[in-house]
């Protein structure tokens, strides 16, 4: 991931439906704060309404939602 974000990646890019690079990483912390770090906008939501701090939650990574 950090190779596709230097090589100018949008941390804020979407599918058709919303999902965000920062929601499908919510599982993992260091590509969550890694996102974050390059831009990745913690607000925006998918066409579903979830955002990636409910993904996070629902992976039960509550390390990546306290941090």
């Amino acid at each position: 991931m950090r190779a596709m974000l230097d090589r100018g990646f949008d941390p804020n890019a979407k599918t058709a439906r919303g999902t965000r690079p920062l929601m499908a990483a919510a599982g993992d912390v260091a590509k969550v704060r890694l996102l974050l770090d390059r831009g990745a906008d913690l607000t925006l939501r998918a066409a579903s309404g979830y955002s990636a701090l409910m993904t996070a939650a629902q992976y039960g990574r509550n390390d990546a939602v306290l941090d």
